[in-house]
């Protein structure tokens, strides 16, 4: 493939398609490793150019970089497109939307980012990762944004108006911290149940608006149930994407098949993408409807709140580096230990 490349491409073009060298399992630090996963992982400690580049070659990390970055594309398209409708700028409703979007772009950007350059070296590896999990967050505060003054009933937010996104801010932290920890600290199952139990409650604090307007739906006679399918879409997306993460298929049942295509990471990607964009739908159903959201929202307060939830989360970060870096410097002496 190299030497038919060297023929065709254009000398500048050679260095982006070279085919660069993987490694197996057994040839990387334990943090590294991925359940089920043999073979497609790329080198440590090589220029950061190595790790650009790899974007355009096979190895265990590709499709996980280019699902997501599709997916900032598609979200950033979409974004724009609402905004023809919608003044994203001028508006509560437009606060909402810029909110979410925010958090989706943040979401595919920084997982994008990670997933490209955290193989650089262990260190890199946990900080990268830390950062996947700020994207996180701030997807997750631009949910409750979305659920509290979109998809609640009026009911619902005027008991909750003082507390919810109070309480979703508090959780949204706790879901970074749990996987920051959990990724620092844990590795295998351990890690995803943790991972999946820090973000267990906060994802039940974001159903409560959703079973509310369920509740008055039902005992409402001039309501339909159907007219909430928009929702459920939504759901059904979450759900599917949850058991992708923790399932580990279909690399579980066949090992070392499913290392560069296919493996549930990639397939977790894919449905992330499908909620984002049924949550869009659902978003812009809603706001099509009535063009309005439950109480007054400015663009300054959505970019105050995501500037002090980022920065408070790199605080965590700098305040676990010594904690980290004893982790690095024991997986490394033991490492060096095991050669001698």
């Amino acid at each position: 493939m190299d030497k038919y490349m060297k023929h065709k491409l254009p000398t500048w073009l050679q260095p982006v398609f070279k085919s660069q060298r993987t490694q197996n399992v057994e040839q990387v630090p334990e943090p590294m490793k991925e359940l089920y996963i043999r073979s497609g992982f790329r080198v440590m400690n090589q220029p950061w150019s190595y790790y650009l580049l790899s974007l355009f070659n096979w190895h265990n990390e590709t499709l996980n970089v280019w699902t997501h970055l599709v997916s900032f594309v598609v979200i950033w398209n979409y974004t724009d497109h609402l905004g023809e409708t919608f003044d994203l700028k001028g508006s509560s409703a437009g606060a909402v939307i810029l909110a979410y979007s925010i958090g989706a772009l943040l979401l595919t950007f920084l997982s994008s980012v990670a997933h490209l350059f955290h193989a650089k070296s262990l260190k890199h590896h946990y900080l990268f990762f830390a950062l996947d999990y700020i994207g996180v967050s701030i997807y997750c505060f631009g949910c409750g944004i979305l659920t509290h003054y979109v998809f609640s009933p009026s009911e619902t937010f005027r008991v909750l108006r003082n507390t919810y996104i109070p309480v979703h801010f508090f959780l949204c932290f706790n879901s970074f911290l749990s996987c920051t920890v959990a990724k620092l600290y844990f590795h295998g199952n351990k890690r995803k149940m943790l991972m999946v139990s820090g973000c267990f409650a906060h994802t039940l604090w974001l159903l409560i608006p959703i079973f509310a307007r369920y509740y008055y739906c039902i005992v409402d006679t001039s309501c339909s149930v159907l007219s909430l399918n928009h929702l459920v879409a939504m759901y059904i997306c979450l759900m599917a994407t949850s058991v992708a993460y923790v399932a580990h298929q279909p690399e579980k049942s066949n090992p070392g098949a499913f290392d560069i295509i296919g493996h549930s990471h990639q397939i977790f990607h894919i449905f992330v993408f499908f909620t984002i964009l049924a949550q869009f739908n659902a978003m812009t159903y809603e706001l099509g409807m009535t063009k309005s959201v439950n109480a007054e929202l400015t663009v300054n307060q959505v970019y105050t709140v995501h500037i002090i939830l980022i920065v408070i989360e790199i605080t965590a970060v700098i305040f676990l580096l010594p904690q980290l870096n004893k982790k690095v410097k024991e997986i490394e002496n033991c490492a060096s230990a095991k050669q001698n």
